[in-house]
């Protein structure tokens, strides 16, 4: 009973915070929306204000973007890194001589590992499923019709899902294989980049769709990088020791 409690605890926690960062980049899309439109005489519907929140990339053609802004790029940083501590606060809030003293009581290393990371992948997957379910409801919901006669938004909705889930997924086991040697700080630091990293080459490669909306309407660049993501640092995960300092 109390297991359940707890879990019911934690679900309840992470998709307040998701709603909570979907409202967030919601209104902070909206008014930009509302802000051109206003200043140039036009009418602007849900599709615009979904290419602003989840930032189409196609600068040149589409003017209410208002070109390459780096704060467009607050919002999916905000997303991104708060999907990844919420799949990794169970291990960075844990004492490392905690860890030192399961392993030597786990039957096997890998068995160790999987009790410190256990229900990373249903979190991240949660918060991400939460997210965008809940960006999508705000800007369509006095209209849900367009939403279903608007099948490049489902697609790229549920590509951006795959894509983004993967990824913060393989970030959050990247961060454990750096927790593992470094501390909190410098592990999140090298995250961060590599987050940075990611943002950076995406923008540079506007065709591809690996954290934003790119040419490939099912973000098949984005499935791949987080599926890669994921491997390696699945695989780093199994065969790193946590360094007691």
């Amino acid at each position: 009973m109390i297991q359940r409690k707890n879990i019911f605890l934690e679900t309840s926690i992470i998709c307040s915070v998701a709603i909570m960062i979907a409202s967030i980049n919601f209104l902070h899309g909206i008014n930009a929306i509302k802000t051109y439109a206003k200043d140039n005489n036009l009418v602007l519907g849900p599709e615009e204000v979904f290419n602003r929140v989840f930032i189409n990339l196609d600068f040149v053609n589409i003017e209410y973007m208002e070109g390459n802004n780096p704060i467009h790029y607050t919002g999916p940083f905000i997303f991104f890194l708060a999907t990844i501590l919420i799949g990794s606060y169970t291990f960075l809030t844990l004492k490392k001589p905690y860890y030192q003293f399961l392993f030597t009581r786990a039957r096997t290393k890998q068995y160790g590992v999987a009790l410190i990371l256990k229900g990373y992948f249903f979190r991240v997957t949660l918060f991400t499923g939460i997210y965008i379910s809940g960006v999508i409801l705000m800007i369509f919901h006095k209209n849900l019709s367009t939403l279903i006669e608007s099948p490049t938004i489902i697609r790229q909705s549920i590509g951006f899902f795959l894509a983004s889930t993967l990824i913060s997924a393989g970030l959050t086991l990247t961060l454990y294989s750096l927790f593992t040697k470094f501390d909190e700080v410098k592990s999140i630091v090298v995250v961060l980049i590599i987050l940075f990293i990611t943002f950076g080459a995406n923008i540079q490669f506007p065709h591809l769709s690996i954290v934003f909306l790119g040419e490939d309407e099912y973000f098949k660049g984005g499935i791949f990088v987080g599926g890669i993501l994921l491997f390696v640092s699945y695989f780093v995960s199994r065969v790193t020791k946590f360094e007691i300092k």
